[in-house]
């Protein structure tokens, strides 16, 4: 068994830079609930934020409002205020996702050495944890991606509701991740409504100031590396296509994120909808680093063209009609043995270690218990506190958007069941994870087996004593399917013939030493 324990200690805030640590570590290392108040001076001020964020869209400038921030007792005044979000800003109810710049109006001025946040309102998903999950295993996978935390936030003093707190992907970020932070950043995002940022070649270079967003170094306006990096992944023959790319592209960034979005079924990405990404030209390598974005469709949620037997079971190679056009990185590193087998290598890392019960039942169960009261408080959700609950375990339908929503636990167990067929299918032994475990011990003088098992589950000791000892087999949605009290003998014997198949639990427990050891095995 491995255990992550994270020891997080809250320090003062300040508005100004903090050279000695990383930008943002106060806010986001807090192993709590935040609290920010917004307050607003101007009458209508909900309007007037909605009617600037539809003229943005339209035109593509935001205008910003101005308002006094308190986080956490910080007060930071002249804040710039606007609303952001494509389909959460559609939804209906007037929680909408928010962004915050420091500095709009008083030059230099930062949250803990930020220049603006994102606070999400995680509208669609009943748990309001798939956000914070997928970007907690990104961060414990070396994904580039941003850091994310809740906040409580309050309007002119009354409970707006509940929000996730998300990096902003700009310079501060690249200050933070990369040695050198003057190259091009793009956003695979100009318009939202649109699905041209999927690398895809144009023969007018053009056409790509219509599909990206060039967030940095912008009066300079050279999209040369881009257009090159293009190229590359469209024109390459596949006899070159390694050496050729691998100069131009870390290809590692993106197949870590592509593989964590298939595991996780994030297909609100590049994988399906072709967005929700930045790229950064890397000056000190030369080379483009891939960094995920908008990730709170993941564990299944998004269900367009889905139904949910897909999402559960989507395919390890997955990729949307006509991709050879419409999504060519992925479907030509796919043609390629070596990237082919970076990504199957990634995929099979990902189900070991992060895409298991142990691993994330704790983390939502911790989550759950910590953002409950004010989950229950948000009146301005538009999914309700049964919805809240029952979607931690099992698949519940809104009808409506979002229609059918994968439970987070039942979601967890089954992808990871099929993902492992798919695996195995692939010649990869599943014997090898080290979360699943063969043989689990106390010590030497214990053994269980056999593992895999279709009829008697055996527990053997070498030493027998007449210690008692207590028994728990759980399924995958942590339901006791059996429970026996004994005393310590040779050998004994369960029998699980009536188990359906699947993967199970269990808890062995030695009271008079005060000894525990959990394990798993499989039932076929």
């Amino acid at each position: 068994m491995k255990y992550l324990i994270s020891i997080c200690i809250l320090t003062i805030i300040s508005i100004l830079p903090s050279y000695a640590q990383v930008p943002g570590s106060n806010v986001f290392d807090f192993n709590g609930i935040h609290d920010i108040y917004i307050t607003f001076t101007q009458p209508n001020y909900l309007d007037s934020l909605i009617y600037y964020k539809e003229q943005g869209d339209i035109t593509g400038d935001y205008k910003y409002m101005e308002t006094t921030i308190n986080f956490d007792g910080q007060i930071i005044n002249s804040t710039g205020i606007r609303l952001k979000g494509n389909s959460s800003f559609a939804g209906s109810g007037i929680k909408k996702s928010i962004k915050l710049k420091f500095n709009k109006y008083v030059s230099g001025q930062k949250l803990d050495g930020m220049d603006k946040i994102n606070l999400n309102n995680n509208f669609n998903d009943p748990t309001l944890m798939r956000e914070k999950l997928f970007l907690d295993v990104l961060g414990e996978t070396n994904v580039y991606a941003p850091r994310c935390v809740y906040s409580r936030v309050y309007i002119n003093n009354n409970y707006w509701g509940l929000y996730t707190i998300v990096d902003q992907i700009e310079k501060t970020y690249l200050e933070t991740n990369f040695v050198d932070n003057d190259g091009n950043l793009y956003k695979g995002d100009k318009n939202p409504w649109m699905t041209c940022a999927n690398l895809s070649y144009s023969p007018d270079p053009m056409d790509y100031r219509d599909c990206y967003t060039l967030k940095t170094n912008e009066s300079l306006n050279d999209w040369t590396g881009l257009e090159n990096l293009i190229d590359i992944i469209n024109n390459t023959p596949l006899p070159n296509y390694n050496n050729t790319l691998n100069a131009a592209l870390d290809a590692t960034s993106f197949i870590n994120a592509w593989a964590a979005n298939i595991v996780f079924v994030n297909v609100d990405s590049y994988v399906e909808t072709g967005h929700n990404f930045y790229i950064y030209e890397n000056p000190a390598n030369g080379k483009f680093q891939w960094i995920s974005w908008d990730v709170n469709e993941s564990f299944g949620l998004w269900n367009i063209g889905m139904p949910l037997d897909q999402l559960y079971n989507l395919d390890i190679f997955y990729l949307p009609p006509n991709a050879q056009f419409d999504r060519p990185l992925s479907y030509y590193m796919l043609q390629d043995s070596t990237y082919r087998k970076m990504y199957t290598d990634k995929v099979f890392e990902l189900v070991c270690e992060q895409l298991t019960i142990d691993h994330l039942y704790p983390k939502i169960d911790s989550l759950y218990n910590m953002i409950k009261p004010d989950v229950y408080a948000d009146s301005n959700k538009i999914i309700g506190n049964m919805d809240f609950e029952n979607n931690i375990d099992v698949d519940i339908y809104i009808p409506g958007y979002p229609g059918w929503v994968p439970g987070l636990k039942q979601f967890i167990a089954e992808r990871r069941d099929t993902l492992i067929s798919q695996l195995t299918a692939l010649g990869y032994n599943m014997n090898n994870c080290y979360l699943l475990g063969v043989d689990e011990y106390i010590d030497d003088d214990i053994s269980i087996y056999p593992n895999p098992t279709n009829n008697l589950l055996t527990i053997e000791f070498n030493n027998p004593s007449s210690s008692p000892f207590e028994i728990a087999i759980y399924d995958n949605l942590g339901r006791i399917v059996h429970g026996s009290n004994f005393i310590i003998d040779e050998k004994i014997e369960i029998d699980v013939r009536n188990f359906k198949n699947g993967i199970y639990h269990y808890t062995l427990f030695f009271p008079t030493k005060n000894l525990r050891s959990t394990g798993k095995f499989i039932k076929n």
